[in-house]
């Protein structure tokens, strides 16, 4: 590759845009989660839950798997660096391509804006929600304006002074990301596209997060994250105790424990709910499936074992060579690495 068009293609890369970045992070932090100082937002507030649900229905319901305008990009900065003058056929589908892209990004739009959501909980919060991609949606206008006089020079000026405009604005997803909101669809409604796999179809990625949002609104709602820093403080507890040690159990952790087991039951009957068929192979929605399942058996040994007050029970259950049995989820098996379901907490 040559210095020029690899050069076009460094600077292309940067058209993706922050959302587009973050849609491909394997790592998302659990929902409701904010960094830094604590948060005033009241996480148990109906609104973060119908919000969530919200991006994730108007997300699924415009899955496209073509047209990034990225693609857009690219062809350009790479016919430049080559000193080669499109044919006019080619400035037609990339015109077509940057159409497509804003009808898409207004479609979003109109239908988020049609949820009434809001109230004191939102703090305006909904508003920067729709209105994410309105930069975004400006740069593909500035980009077709240029196709459309069909002038070469200013068609390659007007996409390289707008590299890194795309997708949701810097401020936009900072707010979005320091809310309740982190991790949901919102964070990349605007921005998510199909994996090019045809074998991960919509139908799947509609079924399969609908079940994820339904688990994060749930858990978001209830004492889950309470209960497993209960979990966990006495974990910490136990690997750090000799076989010889008095256990101590906390009075708050027998309760913790079985709404820990009932939740991973009800996550466990969610997925069980999903036509395996809709799945890309049987194997990975195997592994999916399997993560919900090894947790409530571990959570359900653990509950068994405090229940019972023996250490050796307790030091069994909780034994650190057993962790390596009970696997993580990996999203990007099935595509949805980025979407809702990465940031739910195993």
């Amino acid at each position: 590759m040559g210095f020029r068009l690899l050069t076009a293609v460094t600077l292309a890369a940067t058209a993706i845009g922050v959302s587009n970045a973050r849609a491909a992070a394997t790592t998302v932090p659990p929902v409701g989660t904010t960094d830094g100082e604590s948060s005033t937002y009241d996480v148990r507030d109906p609104f973060w839950g119908e919000a969530s649900r919200a991006c994730t229905e108007v997300l699924n319901g415009h899955l496209d798997r073509e047209g990034e305008p990225i693609d857009v990009v690219l062809g350009i900065l790479e016919a430049e660096a080559a000193d080669e003058t499109p044919t006019a056929a080619s400035l037609t589908e990339w015109s077509d391509a940057l159409s497509g892209e804003i009808a898409r990004a207004e479609a979003i739009r109109s239908a988020l804006a049609a949820f009434d959501l809001g109230g004191p909980a939102a703090g305006g919060l909904w508003d920067t929600v729709v209105s994410a991609a309105d930069d975004a949606v400006e740069v593909h206008r500035t980009r077709l304006a240029a196709l459309q006089t069909g002038d070469w020079e200013h068609i390659v000026a007007a996409v390289r002074s707008t590299l890194g405009g795309t997708g949701t604005s810097g401020a936009a997803f900072e707010v979005i990301d320091a809310s309740p909101l982190r991790g949901t669809d919102c964070v990349v409604v605007h921005s998510w596209r199909m994996p090019a796999d045809e074998s991960i179809t919509s139908e799947f990625v509609t079924a399969v997060t609908d079940a994820c949002v339904t688990v994060a609104n749930r858990r978001l709602a209830s004492s889950f994250a309470d209960d497993n820093a209960v979990s966990l403080s006495f974990l910490a507890t136990v690997l750090d105790a000799e076989p010889t040690d008095a256990l101590t159990v906390p009075g708050e952790l027998p309760p913790a424990l079985d709404r820990i087991v009932d939740e991973w039951a009800a996550t466990v009957a969610d997925f069980a709910a999903i036509d395996p068929a809709l799945a890309p192979t049987a194997e990975s929605w195997t592994a999916i499936t399997a993560v919900p399942a090894a947790r409530l058996a571990m959570f359900e040994a653990r509950r068994d074992a405090v229940a019972a007050g023996e250490t050796a029970a307790i030091l069994s259950a909780y034994d650190r060579s057993g962790f390596a049995a009970h696997p993580a989820w990996d999203w990007n098996l099935v595509g949805l690495d980025g979407r809702i379901c990465a940031s739910l907490q195993h």
